[in-house]
């Protein structure tokens, strides 16, 4: 069996989907709720809060109580209006490219469900993403087990596909959270522009258009 594992923001995207699908989601309300939101951002940014309690507070003050219904329209329309703009077209095609060798190919994502979960399903990917917990129709503010982020990214690919040793694994990324998946390759791409990097950069290879 072959695989592939791709991470999505900056890996399959241009851009950060998290913040804009929340900007996209509130629309001309988004300004006010992202200055809000600045005091665990800063937080963040001087490590006073880790990578996956800031994740944790942002869906809790951008998502709770929200409905699970409304984010998955929501998600559709993102999908539709946003998504297509913001594609890394030589990493898509890169993607596509496993898909018609039969590969078997799975995003595997920090970010929620709701805007990736529409484009995966067009494209029979399989997504491994975080997950914010779902009472009654409404999502809490909480998350539904721990964030798809570093080494949770590998437990989550060990928990979802029986992988044997001798299958090949082919793994694409763009930051350090990504790093723990791509060692578990015998194929990493580093899709970032850094060019120390130790992984094979994907721009550099005569796929990347």
């Amino acid at each position: 069996m072959v695989y592939a594992f791709f991470d999505f923001d900056g890996t399959l995207t241009e851009k950060d989907t998290l913040k804009g699908f929340a900007r996209f989601y509130w629309g001309k309300a988004f300004k006010w709720k992202l200055l809000q939101f600045l005091p665990f951002l800063v937080a963040f940014r001087l490590k006073f809060i880790n990578h996956n309690q800031a994740k944790a507070w942002f869906v809790r003050f951008f998502y709770a109580q929200q409905s699970v219904q409304r984010m998955n329209y929501i998600g559709e329309q993102y999908v539709h209006w946003v998504l297509p703009n913001i594609l890394q077209l030589s990493m898509v095609e890169r993607l596509k490219w496993h898909l018609n060798k039969g590969h078997e190919v799975c995003i595997v994502t920090a970010s929620l469900p709701y805007w990736i979960e529409p484009w995966c399903q067009r494209h029979g990917i399989t997504l491994l993403a975080t997950k914010a917990q779902e009472v009654n129709g409404h999502l809490t503010g909480k998350l539904d087990g721990l964030n798809c982020y570093g080494d949770e990214k590998v437990e989550r690919i060990l928990q979802a596909f029986s992988i044997k040793p001798t299958d090949e694994i082919f793994a694409y990324g763009d930051t350090e959270s990504d790093y723990p998946m791509m060692d578990m390759a015998n194929t990493a791409f580093d899709c970032s522009q850094n060019i120390n990097s130790s992984y094979t950069l994907a721009r550099k290879e005569p796929w990347y258009a």
